[in-house]
Parts: C-alpha cells; sequence; structure tokens
C-alpha cells in the first residue's frame, strides 16, 4: 500500500464526510431545537437535486446561478411551511406528544414526496450537465476532481457559515439557548415559535446546499433521499441526539472511515460501517459520544 492511496482514500473521504455533515446538522439541529424526528429529511435533499436538474438547463448549464436559485427558494419555503408544521405539531385536537406527532407526520410527507417525485420523473436514474469543468487536478499526490473541489469548497464555506451564525449573532444564540434549555429560554423572553421556524428553515436550506453539491458527482433517483437519511440518523445517534457539532465532526470521521474500509474492503463493509459503529456506541455509550458537550453548552 503506497501513502499516494491512502491520502487519496483520505481526500475523497474528507469530501463525502462534508456533504453528510450538510445533511446530518440539519436533522441535529431540528431534534435539538424542536425534538422532533424528520423522516422527510432525506425527500427534502432529493427534491433538491430534481429542482436543479429542472433549473439548470433553463438558464443555459449555470450551475452557480442555479444553486442561488435553489437555495433562496428553500429558504423561503422553508419559512412558509414552518407555520403549518408547527401548528400541525401543537394541535390539540390529538393526545399524541409532539415527538409521536412529527414521526407520522414526516413519514407520510417522506412517501409522499418520494411516490410523487418517481410518478413525474420515473425510477430511471437521471444525471445533470453544468457548467462545471470536466476532469480532475492534482493537490500534491491527490486527485481531486473539479465537482469534488466544488463539494468540499462549499461545504466548508457552509460550515463556517453555520459556527459564525450559531455564535455571532443573536437569532444564532437563541437557538442555542432553546437547545439548551427550553425553560431558561422562555423566561428570558425568546419567542419558541420564532425560533422554532428559523430552525425549520435553516434545516431545510442545509437539505438544499446538500443535495445541490452532490447533483456534480452523483447519477441519482428518487430513492437516492432514503439512504441518505439512514447515513444521517446514525450520525446524528453517534454525536448524540441534538448535538450540532457532534453531528458534524462524526460525519466527517465517518466519511474518512467508508472511504478507506471501500479501498480495502468490500462496498459491503462500506455501507455498513455506520450502522455497526451506531450499534457500537448505542451499546457503550446511549446518550452519543458528545452528548456531555452538548448539555454544557
Amino acid at each position: 500500500m503506497s501513502y499516494e492511496f491512502l491520502l487519496q482514500l483520505i481526500a475523497n473521504g474528507i469530501v463525502i464526510g462534508l456533504i453528510y455533515g450538510l445533511i446530518a446538522t440539519g436533522l441535529a439541529l431540528l431534534f435539538g431545537i424542536l425534538h422532533i424526528v424528520n423522516f422527510a429529511h432525506g425527500e427534502m435533499v432529493m427534491l433538491a437535486m430534481y429542482a436543479i436538474a429542472i433549473v439548470v438547463p433553463f438558464l443555459g448549464g449555470s450551475y452557480v446561478a442555479s444553486f442561488a436559485i435553489i437555495v433562496l427558494a428553500a429558504a423561503l419555503l422553508g419559512w412558509l411551511v414552518s407555520g403549518g408544521l408547527l401548528a400541525a405539531l401543537s394541535s390539540k385536537r390529538s393526545d399524541m406528544a409532539v415527538f409521536e406527532k412529527s414521526l407520522l407526520l414526516t413519514l407520510g410527507l417522506s412517501i409522499i414526496l418520494l411516490n410523487g417525485v418517481q410518478y413525474v420523473f420515473t425510477a430511471t436514474p437521471m444525471m445533470v450537465t453544468t457548467d462545471i469543468p470536466v476532469g480532475a487536478f492534482m493537490l500534491g499526490p491527490v486527485r481531486l476532481s473539479y465537482g469534488h473541489a466544488m463539494a468540499g469548497a462549499v461545504a466548508i464555506v457552509v460550515f463556517v457559515g453555520l459556527y459564525l451564525f450559531l455564535t455571532r449573532t443573536n437569532s444564532g444564540r437563541a437557538l442555542r439557548a432553546v437547545a439548551q434549555n427550553r425553560d431558561a429560554a422562555l423566561m428570558i423572553g425568546l419567542d419558541p415559535e420564532r425560533v422554532a421556524r428559523q430552525a425549520i428553515t435553516l434545516g431545510i436550506v442545509l437539505c438544499a446546499v446538500g443535495g445541490a453539491v452532490l447533483i456534480p458527482l452523483y447519477v441519482f433517483q428518487p430513492i437516492v433521499g432514503q439512504a441518505l437519511l439512514l447515513k444521517a440518523f446514525a450520525i446524528v445517534i453517534i454525536g448524540g441526539m441534538g448535538n450540532v457539532l457532534g453531528a458534524a465532526v462524526v460525519a466527517l470521521g465517518l466519511g474518512i472511515l467508508e472511504s478507506v474500509v471501500g479501498g480495502f474492503a468490500s462496498i459491503v463493509w462500506q455501507n455498513a460501517i455506520a450502522f455497526i459503529g451506531m450499534i457500537a456506541v448505542l451499546l457503550v455509550r446511549p446518550q452519543g459520544l458528545f452528548a456531555l458537550a452538548m448539555r454544557k453548552g
């Protein structure tokens, strides 16, 4: 085994882990703020991929313009639908708690979105041609395609922006405050509905970004969100339910581990490693690896 081959696997894994992180942090954010599980999270990523597939031809193949339009549309859609979602979860017409309502509501939404997209576009795999250059470049001993380099760069920028938003803005601090201690946040005058709507909107935007960066890398079909959702759940559970930083760290580690395992073993083990790790963590530390850090804030 050459060190160049190992470095190549690690570089590929970093890009994969960054993409996993975009998807998993949105899921962790929703659980941390609202204590709900979103089974439609993967379908939101899938919708973003199909939306870009529709928009790109109208913009002459411009990936950057299509990316910007989809992200802005996701932010607007997230803010609009969040009110209805919160109303459905807080309805007094049912004896079910918010957690149970979220399971049924988002599972039903997932089924509708999956079958709706499959009905419109069929199950035929799709590939989108954009103006991102075809080919690769050398970064030292590592060979990176332009698509992978773009995906990694976008993910890093988004994570830096998310960190600054959560730590340097009043809205971000409000999100963290509600996640750490909802009762105390209410006592100091924070509006729980506004904070919840911001969390839902941010989660949908992260899904849109995750779907957008996957477009140049993969041939996709309606079931693509299912596999991504399962990986995201495993990452969130390992990192600690509701811990955004934990999800990002675990996602990066999982991407590298999957790439290295895939380079030396069967693809079966590559796909199974996340769930093997999840089971091991649940047996040893059920609250997740970073649960204590989340409670301390």
